[in-house]
């Protein structure tokens, strides 16, 4: 990506923009210096379904008046500029209490926001859950592990498709939230659209590096938040189990992907490290997890 190429998208002379610092494969962080004042916005390419995704989910947050994400301020010549608030994930820094309890109301306000916007819309909700599927051969389980898992991650589908289903991050990781001076900020939405929403929640707080009390915790006040039955916490944790082994299946993929990019490669690890640790690790009661847990993990 070019200086004039992003001048001409975000409207400024090509004098304006300094300091362009490349901080992942197709992402610049720009300061634009005018009028006496100076400002700095994310750029990134605008091609791709994700991003074509990612555009029109920040687009569709901004008319539902949603605060915690960025804020989409060019779209032009195949460029996508947006303003964001620094901060650091909790992969970077130790979160307190209040930035977590403010991140967890953040997720519950943007799954009650109705939006209809994003990918998997014309898929059955019954479909998005994870079951008997799930190829646990290519994690290292055993066949004495996997046969016993099958029968109960397809209970767990079973149980998880009562909902609740909407819109939904998607990919909401504890990489994918920043705690800035002015609250959370979700980023990241090109796998935005329909799904599970206690997956979204579930994938946060199972990478957020929390002890499985405190997990539970932020569980409850998410149901709270919502108006959802306390239940819902336990269903949080076993929506932790099938969420958790579908995203280490891509984790190779994932992996790939980033090669040459030290940071993304050091975030996957801690992604992939602290998911581990968060299956293994109940964070409610439900017996059908603890089920699970004792089948893979004996």
């Amino acid at each position: 990506m070019e200086l004039e190429d992003l001048a001409a998208a975000l409207g400024v002379p090509v004098g304006a923009t300094t300091g362009a610092e490349t901080i992942a494969p197709g992402s610049l962080r720009v300061r634009i210096e005018q009028a006496g004042a100076s400002r700095e916005v994310l750029v990134r390419g605008a091609a791709g379904e994700a991003a074509g995704n990612h555009a029109a989910v920040l687009e569709a947050l901004s008319r539902a008046g949603f605060g915690a994400a960025p804020r989409l301020t060019a779209f032009a010549g195949g460029l996508m500029a947006e303003t964001y608030d620094e901060g650091l994930s909790a992969l970077a820094v130790v979160p307190s209490a209040t930035a977590l309890e403010a991140a967890v109301d953040a997720i519950a306000t943007l799954h009650t926001l109705g939006l209809r916007e994003g990918l998997r819309w014309e898929i059955p909700s019954s479909e998005l859950v994870p079951g008997a599927g799930i190829p646990l051969h290519r994690l290292g389980f055993a066949s004495h592990e996997r046969e016993p898992a099958q029968e109960l991650l397809a209970a767990a589908a079973g149980v998880l498709a009562a909902g609740p289903f909407g819109f939904v991050h998607g990919e909401l990781h504890a990489g994918n939230v920043r705690f800035t001076a002015n609250g959370p900020c979700l980023g990241q939405f090109g796998a935005a659209g329909h799904g599970h929403q206690l997956f979204d929640i579930a994938a946060f707080l199972s990478t957020a590096g929390l002890e499985p009390p405190f997990r539970r915790e932020l569980a409850e006040r998410y149901a709270r938040r919502r108006g959802l039955p306390p239940t819902v916490a336990d269903a949080v944790d076993l929506a932790t189990i099938p969420w958790g082994l579908s995203w280490l299946i891509e984790l190779p993929r994932r992996q790939v992907l980033a090669l040459g990019d030290d940071a993304a490669t050091e975030q996957i690890s801690m992604l992939a490290a602290r998911t581990h640790d968060a299956l293994r690790r109940p964070a409610g009661d439900d017996p059908l997890a603890a089920a699970l847990r004792a089948a893979l993990w004996p």
